[in-house]
């Protein structure tokens, strides 16, 4: 037996994040809030927000804050509550592009969220700037 670390191949593992997927999901329902603050957040005393827009970001306004504080951030945002079932169809719609198109092994995490064993693709920088084209150009 040899005293020297036995060479294990190397894997090259992807975090993918759909940015501000809910509130992204809204505004292609709602256009006519494009380049509002808008935040995606349940109603009541304990309703956190789910996600906000760049727009309401620039606020302070972030995920998992209640909303009564993001409301007093920013007075002017639009406030819309979260719907699971739109968001489940767009996820699957984005998700079957991303596995169509990079054919590689990958563990969801959420409907916004996934890890990609990416060891196989010999550039993936440039075959994940024309995924991200392709799931825009397709999805919006």
């Amino acid at each position: 037996m040899s005293d020297e670390p036995s060479e294990q191949p190397r894997r090259v593992i992807a975090h993918l994040d759909c940015d501000s997927f809910y509130a992204s999901v809204e505004l292609l329902r709602h256009p006519e809030l494009r380049g509002k603050p808008v935040v995606v957040a349940g109603s009541g005393p304990r309703a956190v927000v789910t996600t906000a827009s760049y727009e309401a970001r620039r606020y302070g306004v972030h995920s998992a804050m209640s909303a009564a504080h993001a409301r007093r951030l920013c007075p002017d945002a639009i406030f819309i509550p979260p719907d699971f079932q739109a968001y489940r169809e767009k996820s699957r719609e984005v998700w079957g592009i991303v596995e169509e198109r990079l054919s590689c092994p990958m563990q969801r995490v959420s409907l916004d969220e996934a890890y990609a064993e990416i060891t196989a693709i010999e550039k993936p920088l440039r075959a994940f700037r024309e995924l991200v084209a392709e799931v825009r150009e397709r999805t919006g």
